[in-house]
């Protein structure tokens, strides 16, 4: 299956508490917590009660879980949909041995390119 089709069945199946229990976060149960691309003291990213989506009122940053994998992780589209289909072990794609290294080696080499 491409990233498009897995990306929509992703959006469809997996909800926000799933994906942010991937990083040890948990909304509280008003559906708020810190937004972790932001330094803050309160609370101000929303998880939507369809549990699909997220917005953070501090800096305005939001959209799906997909999005949410995409700016933790620095990582391109297809980078994050592979990841949260391994991680969650959905069979979508193709598996990776680590979900998420593939993001994290783009971010290390992207640093080292900077000098």
């Amino acid at each position: 299956m491409n990233a498009k089709l897995a990306a929509q069945s992703i959006r469809d199946t997996v909800d926000m508490s799933t994906v942010l229990s991937l990083y040890g976060y948990q909304a509280d149960r008003r559906g708020f917590m810190r937004c972790p691309f932001h330094g803050e003291r309160a609370g101000s990213l929303k998880v939507y009660t369809d549990g699909r989506g997220w917005h953070c009122y501090g800096c305005g940053r939001g959209g799906s879980v997909i999005d949410f994998v995409m700016e933790h992780e620095s990582c391109k589209f297809s980078e994050a949909v592979r990841a949260i289909d391994n991680a969650l072990h959905l069979g979508l794609m193709d598996p990776l041995e680590n979900p998420f290294e593939a993001c994290r080696e783009r971010r290390r080499q992207s640093a080292l390119d900077d000098f």
